[in-house]
């Protein structure tokens, strides 16, 4: 980056620190909330609730993942063939 004098992040926190004099970050949050916020709690939470093994490709295909209670409940009869391995 053209005019980009910085070789480690400290540089810049160090230099942020000197322009910005005694300032102290809050970490809080001030901004409004999001247009379809109002939304989200129209959705019951059953519906939210998703096991991490119906969400991740590589996770979702782990046999021992599928042989479990919820993993038979998620798909019926899918894991015959899963048993047999």
């Amino acid at each position: 980056m053209p005019e980009c004098h910085y070789l480690a992040s400290e540089e810049i926190r160090d230099e942020l620190a000197s322009v910005a004099g005694g300032m102290q970050s809050d970490n809080l949050l001030s901004a409004a909330a999001s247009a379809g916020a109002d939304t989200l709690a129209e959705i019951p939470a059953e519906d939210l609730d998703v096991p991490i093994y119906q969400v991740d490709a590589v996770v979702r295909r782990a046999a021992s993942l599928q042989l479990t209670r919820d993993g038979r409940q998620a798909h019926p009869g899918a894991n015959e063939q899963q048993e047999s391995v």
